[in-house]
C-alpha cells in the first residue's frame, strides 16, 4: 500500500481536480482527465445497484481497494484533548467514530471473504 502511495503524482492533484471540475472543451486537447459521463451517486435501478455492489466486493475481495480517514484537526473547540474521531458522541454503545468506521471497513472486508467470523 505504501508503494502505491508514493506513486500517487502528489504534486499534480490540484491539476487534476480542475480538470475534472472544467468543461471537457475547456480543456483543450488533453484526454489524461475527463469528467464523469453520468451523475455519480447511489442508483435507484435494482440491478445497476446489485452489479456495483459485486465489483465493489469482488475489488476488496482482490487486495484492490484501500481506506483512508481523514481526520483535520484536533478537538480543541469541543473542549476534547484527542482527535473529534475520538470524541464521545453520546451513543449507547459508547463507540467513537474512528472505531465505527474501522467496524464497517471490517464488516465489508467479511463480506467479500465470504465469512461472518475474524479474517
Amino acid at each position: 500500500l505504501l508503494l502505491q502511495l508514493n506513486e500517487i503524482p502528489v504534486e499534480k492533484l490540484d491539476d487534476f481536480l480542475r480538470a475534472a471540475l472544467v468543461d471537457k472543451h475547456e480543456l483543450g486537447s488533453s484526454d489524461d482527465i475527463t469528467p464523469f459521463s453520468k451523475h455519480v451517486g447511489r442508483s435507484t435501478d435494482e440491478k445497476e445497484a446489485s452489479a456495483a455492489y459485486e465489483i465493489g466486493i469482488n475489488a476488496i475481495k482482490h487486495g484492490e481497494v484501500a481506506a483512508l480517514v481523514l481526520a483535520g484537526g484536533q478537538g480543541t473547540r469541543l473542549g476534547f484533548p484527542g482527535p473529534k474521531g475520538m470524541y464521545d458522541i453520546g451513543l449507547p454503545s459508547g463507540r467513537t467514530l474512528f472505531q465505527l468506521v474501522g467496524e464497517r471497513i471490517l464488516k465489508l472486508r467479511q463480506l467479500a471473504s465470504g465469512t461472518d467470523g475474524e479474517l
